[in-house]
């Protein structure tokens, strides 16, 4: 169809700036953002993509990073056996763990407290010779005490006046052998009696009491 054969009367559409290119009718402009926006894409994701990439082939190459600076376990080259010392018991009865003897305990000084037991007591002896002296003068005081004697069972008794001198101080039981100091200490506790004595010359054969002033049964 040529213009001049157009039957409709023109209007503003069919008035065109020829300098200006043709446009769609019903196109809207397209935005600034629009036009954009791709390239902001390609530049933020595609060095993100990248990025992940290389971090998943690393892991890939190097799956436990951790151990790959750790220094290796230590080898033990040499091997030692640790024994102990023999035990050898020292001649002051202690033991020694180096093999030493022991230090010897220190020895027991005066007045220091002594280990060794003490010698036994020497028994009661009832058979004993005991012969019983009235130095006091009462009548009768020394057969009294030799009656007391023969009742806690003491066989051997002898009663009598004392003939020698006059002595001062107190009754006392006097005996010859230290065999028999445990009887006499026996018929001291008996008569009460509160002096205990050694006397060899005066009792060589047993025991000897003297009833003296403080006496009283």
């Amino acid at each position: 169809m040529s213009k001049n054969s157009y039957p409709y009367p023109p209007d503003e559409f069919d008035s065109v700036d020829p300098k200006s290119r043709p446009q769609e009718v019903h196109a809207a402009r397209r935005s600034t953002w629009s036009r954009v926006w791709p390239f902001v894409v390609v530049i933020i994701v595609v060095p993100m993509i990248a990025f992940g990439v290389v971090k998943v082939l690393s892991m890939w190459d190097n799956p436990d990073p951790g151990t790959t600076d750790a220094a290796p376990p230590p080898t033990v080259t040499d091997t030692q056996t640790v024994t102990d010392p023999p035990i050898v018991p020292s001649d002051a009865g202690g033991v020694s763990l180096d093999g030493e003897p022991a230090d010897a305990p220190p020895d027991v000084g005066d007045g220091a407290i002594s280990t060794e037991e003490a010698p036994d007591a020497p028994p009661i002896d009832r058979t004993v010779t005991v012969t019983v002296l009235n130095a006091k003068g009462e009548a009768g005081l020394a057969g009294r005490a030799a009656d007391l004697l023969r009742q806690d069972g003491w066989t051997t008794v002898d009663a009598g006046d004392y003939e020698g001198d006059a002595v001062d101080g107190g009754s006392a039981v006097y005996y010859g052998k230290n065999v028999w100091s445990a009887s006499a200490q026996a018929v001291a506790g008996i008569l009460n009696i509160a002096v205990v004595d050694k006397d060899t010359d005066g009792s060589p054969d047993g025991l000897t009491i003297v009833l003296r002033q403080d006496f009283a049964l």
